[in-house]
């Protein structure tokens, strides 16, 4: 996930003065918690429809140049790099 930040960085879709592990994490916190709300409320939401809105509130309504996604997100989570540090 870091790895996508710093690209986000280089293509100026995101902050360069931000922190990049913490926004790392910060991102993986966002699509967790959503996850975790279509699970309590699968009976009040269309996963679709979520998943949309969702995108489009995140890439669209908050300021992502261009709107759409800027990148796919495959992060592989709980791999270790140099440094003994845990990717985000």
């Amino acid at each position: 996930m870091g790895k996508i930040v710093e690209k986000g960085k280089i293509q100026g879709l995101i902050d360069p003065d931000l922190d990049t592990h913490t926004a790392a994490y910060t991102l993986i916190a966002f699509h967790d918690g959503i996850l975790l709300q279509w699970q309590r409320s699968r009976d009040l939401l269309e996963g679709p429809v979520f998943v949309k809105t969702f995108r489009h509130l995140l890439f669209k309504d908050l300021g992502v140049k261009g709107g759409g996604s800027p990148v796919v997100l495959r992060a592989s989570r709980g791999r270790r790099h140099e440094g003994g540090e845990q990717n985000a």
